[in-house]
């Protein structure tokens, strides 16, 4: 697989070569850019200076597809294949963590600034928030939204926003209270 890089004006400056099938992307506030790669289970890190892999994360899960960067620049993917969150750390560049999920073949992924991991179940109709507790283990809680959540992501306030294909919506989820808003957005 290949990932295109593109200049500050979209024009295209190159390409890398990463693993077979790379799906989620992420860049890290060191710069370096996290590529999931489902067709051989790792991950791929690209030096942005020099557009080459500088690392191939392995071992992450079964077809990991959904990537983001949480607090301390720490890296989180949901493995589609095996339904389980691996977490790795950027200072040793391997994974430390895996957690398992409840529901199915997870897919998109975000992490808001406490540490809560937000991950998308486009099959089950769900989203399940992962908190963490001082125990160092996650307490779980499924939210229902309409119609096939796949992509997500955090704003500054910590509002949660999930894409909804199925459902052509959009559902705004409240961290505190896991409240939820649909918006209607249209037909795809």
């Amino acid at each position: 697989g290949t990932v295109s890089v593109l200049g500050a004006d979209g024009s295209p400056v190159g390409t890398v070569t990463v693993g077979r099938a790379p799906t989620g992307v992420a860049l890290a506030g060191t710069g370096l850019v996290y590529v999931t790669n489902f067709g051989d289970n790792s991950v791929s890190v690209i030096d942005p200076i020099d557009h080459d892999v500088s690392h191939t994360v392995s071992g992450v899960g079964t077809n990991p597809i959904g990537i983001a960067v949480g607090p301390q620049g720490m890296v989180y993917v949901t493995n589609f294949g095996d339904s389980t969150v691996t977490v790795i750390d950027p200072a040793t560049g391997y994974s430390t963590r895996t957690i398992a999920l409840g529901a199915q073949q997870p897919d998109g992924i975000a992490v808001l600034s406490d540490g809560t991991i937000y991950v998308t179940h486009p099959f089950n109709d769900l989203v399940t928030a992962l908190t963490p507790t001082v125990q160092g283990t996650y307490t779980a809680v499924d939210i229902a939204v309409a119609g096939g959540p796949s992509a997500i992501a955090v704003d500054t306030d910590g509002l949660v926003y999930v894409t909804n294909s199925g459902s052509d919506t959009i559902t705004a989820i409240d961290p505190d209270t896991f409240a939820t808003t649909t918006i209607s957005v249209g037909a795809h």
